[in-house]
């Protein structure tokens, strides 16, 4: 007795079979799309434990350099290091100063570690603040 191939059964299965593949394929693109890159994010501090007769304390600060793995924008960076400021690097005598004026928290992104600390190393040299502090322990979420 010779039993019949439902052919509809063969279709689904293979439709099905193939849609999966495509999705797979998709879903490996879109990670492999991620395209690493390394930033630092630069501040001015207003610290009370140097402030002197006719100079306010500011300290020129810089946060140590990021891997982010993830599409973030600067912008993101931006607030993501001011929450880390807030909550880890804020004090009774430290602060960050000139809050809410353009170009004072700036965000520098590269696309190689090396550039990112030539250009920090740059920034550093080219700082005419007498005092220098980096914040070592700042990361860059992607959740």
């Amino acid at each position: 007795m010779k039993k019949k191939i439902n052919f509809k059964y063969v279709a689904s299965i293979t439709m099905f079979a193939m849609l999966l593949l495509v999705t797979m394929a998709f879903q490996a693109k879109k990670e492999t799309n991620i395209k690493t890159t390394y930033a630092f994010v630069t501040d001015t501090e207003h610290d009370k434990g140097y402030d002197e007769e006719s100079k306010n304390g500011y300290v020129d600060i810089t946060t140590n350099i990021v891997t982010v793995n993830c599409d973030r924008s600067e912008n993101n960076i931006k607030y993501q290091y001011i929450d880390h400021y807030n909550a880890e690097e804020a004090t009774q005598d430290r602060s960050r100063a000139h809050v809410g004026a353009s170009g004072i928290t700036s965000v520098w992104v590269y696309n190689t570690y090396d550039e990112a600390v030539a250009s920090r190393r740059s920034w550093l040299a080219n700082s005419t603040r007498k005092h220098k502090r980096r914040i070592e322990n700042f990361y860059v979420s992607c959740k």
